[in-house]
């Protein structure tokens, strides 16, 4: 007969091994931040703040980070829809090519 805790245990090790055990910590720590800040107490971003929130929203989306990317929009009060490539490629002066038009790279 398998105990409960070898079962908790085999779940955990599972879930560790299919990279599924990361993004649902990270989902759960968004929903208790929800909870304990609530959504209505968020303040306002300034402009370079939004930009810069973009571009990091923009390499964890690119890379499949996508729980990190729900938790940093939550937790910084970032818009639901962000800017698009174009406005950042402009407002950056960001230049694609075939080898940099699938993420964003530039050079301050």
């Amino acid at each position: 007969m398998v105990s409960i805790k070898g079962l908790e245990e085999a779940v955990k090790s599972s879930l560790e091994d299919n990279g599924a055990l990361g993004p649902i910590k990270a989902s759960m720590r968004a929903e208790i931040y929800k909870i304990l800040n609530g959504t209505s107490t968020k303040t306002k971003i300034s402009n370079e703040n939004l930009l810069i929130n973009n571009l990091i929203l923009e390499y964890l989306k690119f890379n499949n980070y996508n729980t990190s990317a729900s938790v940093l929009t939550l937790e910084s009060g970032q818009p639901d829809v962000g800017f698009n490539r174009d406005f950042l490629k402009s407002e950056f002066n960001i230049t694609e090519n075939d080898h940099t038009a699938s993420v964003l790279v530039f050079i301050f």
